[in-house]
C-alpha cells in the first residue's frame, strides 16, 4: 500500500520519493555534517535539532515514506551518501544486498544495554541474518492488534472480528486477517502451524495455507464488517457507532481513542502483528562515529520517551516497556514482546504472493 510505509513491511509500494531536507538542502560529506535518511513518520520531535545542538553538528535529513524509496534514494545518491538510515528489519537482507550495510562498532553504543533482551534476541529471526546485531541497531518497534468498544479486561482473541456478539460490526486488513486467521486456527489446533513458519517454507505451501484461513474467513464472512486499505479509512470507520472491534495499526489505534474515549487497544492473545525498525550506516557513509553518536543518543531514556509520546509507536527500551501509554494504558513487559507475531523476511516471492492472496480474499468478501 502507498499510504504509510508500515504497508510495505510484506510487500514494497511504489510511492514518490519525498525529499524534504529539514536543516538545509544541499547535503556535503564532512566530519561535522552528518546526512541521514529518515522515515517520515519519525522522529516527530525537536531529537534532532536537540543533537545538533549538543554535538556541533550539521544534520541534514531526507525523510522518505516506502522502503523503495529509501532503496532508490540510498542508490541515487551514492555521490553524496548518507551516513545513517532507518530500515524495518525484515527487509534487512534485501536492503543489503542493494546497498550494502557496514558493520557497527557497537561498543560506541552504550545505550544498546538498555534494550529489552527480547527485542535483541527476535532480530536474527526477523530478518533471517545471523549478523544482523552487528550492523543494525533497534530503535522503536509497533503492531496491528485490536481495537474495541469492549473494554473488559478479559483476554482479546482474533475471534471477536467474527464473533456473534459483534456480528458486522468489525473492521480489518484483507491480508492481516488471513495471518490473524492463521495465528487463531494455530492456536485452536484446526490447523497446526506453529509461529505461522509454514508460510515461509515453499511459495506453494503459503499458497495452500493461505487458501485454508481464506475458507475459514468466508465460512465468516457474514459476520465481518467493512475492510479498510488505508489508515484513514481504518479510522473514519470508528467514527461510525456501527463499528464496535477491529483489527488496526497501533497510530491509526492512537489517533481514534484520543477521539473516542471509550475504546481500547489489545494484543490478542494468539499475537499481534508486530513490525520493528533499526538503524544502520550504509556502505557509502563517510562519517561513522557521528551515525553511532546518534544512534546512541536515540536510545536514551529521554529521547524514547518523547518519540514513543509522540509517535505512539514502542520503545526498545526494558525500562520504558512498562510505562503506561495511550495506547497500553497498563504497560508492556518483556512477556508481550515475546508474545507477539513478527513480520519477517522471506524469500523473494514472499511479499508478492501474500499480497495477490489478500487481493484476491479482499474480492472474494465483496462478492
Amino acid at each position: 500500500m502507498q499510504f504509510s510505509r508500515r504497508s510495505i513491511l510484506t510487500a514494497f509500494g511504489a510511492s514518490a520519493l519525498v525529499s524534504t531536507s529539514i536543516f538545509a538542502p544541499v547535503r556535503a560529506a564532512t566530519s561535522t555534517t552528518l546526512n541521514v535518511l529518515c522515515w517520515d513518520e519519525y522522529p516527530t520531535d525537536t531529537s534532532f535539532d536537540e543533537f545538533a545542538a549538543q554535538t556541533g553538528l550539521t544534520l541534514r535529513v531526507d525523510r522518505v515514506g516506502s522502503v523503495s524509496d529509501m532503496v532508490k534514494a540510498l542508490q541515487v545518491q551514492s555521490d553524496s551518501p548518507y551516513d545513517m538510515a532507518f530500515l524495518p528489519i525484515s527487509t534487512f537482507n534485501m536492503v543489503s544486498k542493494a546497498v550494502g550495510l557496514k558493520t557497527l562498532d557497537i561498543s560506541k553504543v552504550a545505550n544498546l544495554s538498555g534494550v529489552d533482551p527480547s527485542i535483541m534476541d527476535r532480530m536474527k529471526m526477523i530478518s533471517g541474518n545471523p549478523d544482523i546485531n552487528s550492523k543494525m541497531v533497534p530503535f522503536t518497534w509497533g503492531a496491528e492488534a485490536i481495537l474495541t468498544r469492549n473494554t473488559s479486561d478479559q483476554p482479546i482473541s482474533y475471534d471477536v472480528l467474527w464473533s456473534d456478539a459483534f456480528a458486522g460490526q468489525s473492521t480489518f486488513r484483507a491480508k492481516s486477517l488471513l495471518v490473524g486467521i492463521g495465528l487463531y486456527l494455530n492456536s485452536t489446533g484446526a490447523i497446526a502451524n506453529p509461529n505461522l513458519d509454514g508460510l515461509y517454507e515453499s511459495e506453494d505451501a503459503l499458497v495452500s495455507y493461505l487458501l485454508q484461513y481464506q475458507e475459514f474467513g468466508m465460512d465468516h464472512a457474514t459476520r465481518l464488517g467493512a475492510e479498510w486499505k488505508s489508515g484513514k479509512e481504518a479510522a473514519a470507520a470508528f467514527d461510525a457507532p456501527e463499528t464496535s472491534t477491529g483489527l488496526v495499526w497501533d497510530g491509526t489505534a492512537a489517533r481514534v481513542m484520543a477521539k473516542h474515549a471509550d475504546l481500547t487497544f489489545h494484543l490478542p492473545a494468539e499475537g499481534g502483528m508486530a513490525w520493528l525498525d533499526g538503524m544502520f550506516v550504509p556502505s557509502t557513509g563517510q562519517n561513522d562515529a557521528a551515525a553511532l553518536e546518534l544512534m546512541d543518543f536515540l536510545l536514551t531514556e529521554e529521547v524514547q520517551k518523547r518519540h514513543i509520546e509522540s509517535s505512539n509507536y514502542g520503545s526498545v527500551m526494558s525500562n520504558l516497556l512498562s510505562k503506561p501509554s495511550r495506547l497500553w494504558p497498563n504497560g508492556l513487559n518483556s512477556d508481550s514482546i515475546a508474545n507477539v507475531w513478527w513480520w519477517r523476511a522471506g524469500p523473494s516471492w514472499w511479499g508478492p504472493t501474500l499480497g495477490r492472496m489478500g487481493t484476491n480474499f479482499s474480492v472474494a468478501l465483496q462478492s
